[in-house]
């Protein structure tokens, strides 16, 4: 109706954030300042030359992304290299999908000890549960590594989404849905 608007935000590459905050990985902070981090994951990688941009390095730059947001959520070198075959338009085994992983892994070690160590601490019974910032928890035993390790950032993303529809409520503002990675 006249008087009104509808507006909309993206929490650019939230998930990549918090689990660099989560981990204290510098190398990730600093990937996530320069706005792309799907280039940054290159540069760092030695994928993509320290000049390369998004319009010089498309392909490259789109095999980063497929690696940085599978690897987030744990993807195995099974799918990544079905990923990457897509991605570079060329046969990707599962042996070089795995060395992307490993350049990953060796570009933000600390985030991937925090999963390490994540993982480790839920399987032993050092720790019983997982609790998010605002509550939620995952219980008891659970065999699967990437709902254990994707749980407190994931719930993080949601923590944060709860709070900016209450705060834009506060203000008077009428939010009509909230919509994750549509």
């Amino acid at each position: 109706p006249k008087g009104m608007g509808i507006g909309s935000i993206d929490y650019k590459s939230e998930e990549f954030l918090i689990q660099a905050l989560m981990a204290h990985d510098l190398a990730m902070i600093q990937a996530y300042k320069t706005g792309d981090v799907y280039l940054a994951f290159g540069k760092d990688s030695k994928v993509i030359p320290m000049d390369g941009t998004k319009l010089s390095h498309p392909v490259l730059r789109q095999a980063c992304k497929g690696t940085v947001l599978g690897l987030s959520y744990l993807m195995s070198k099974v799918g990544l290299a079905k990923k990457l075959s897509q991605d570079l338009g060329r046969y990707v085994s599962e042996i070089e999908a795995q060395e992307w992983i490993d350049t990953f892994e060796d570009t933000y070690v600390e985030a991937r000890e925090f999963k390490e160590d994540l993982k480790n601490e839920y399987g032993n019974s050092v720790i019983d549960f997982i609790k998010s910032a605002d509550g939620w928890y995952i219980w008891g035993e659970n065999p699967n590594f990437r709902s254990i390790c994707n749980f407190p950032i994931q719930t993080m993303g949601s923590c944060i989404l709860r709070k900016a529809v209450q705060l834009a409520q506060d203000a008077g503002l009428e939010v009509i849905f909230t919509l994750h990675d549509a």
